[in-house]
């Protein structure tokens, strides 16, 4: 639980930077063949529009 608005938006960073690895992750099992295109797009989507949902949480908290 967040304890002010700085704690808050630090935790966000924090998600952030976990669904940038997740891609990096989802890429390198998908080159190496793990998964197939399938699987890789639908979980490639998904976590790309985590991410576009944190970046825009971030910036609504950073400019109130």
């Amino acid at each position: 639980m967040a304890q002010s608005r700085a704690d808050f938006i630090s935790k966000l960073h924090v998600a952030l930077k976990e669904c940038n690895e997740t891609l990096y992750w989802l890429e390198l099992i998908y080159a190496s063949g793990y998964i197939d295109k399938g699987p890789f797009e639908s979980m490639y989507g998904d976590c790309r529009s985590i991410l576009r949902l944190l970046i825009a949480i971030i910036k609504t908290c950073k400019s109130e």
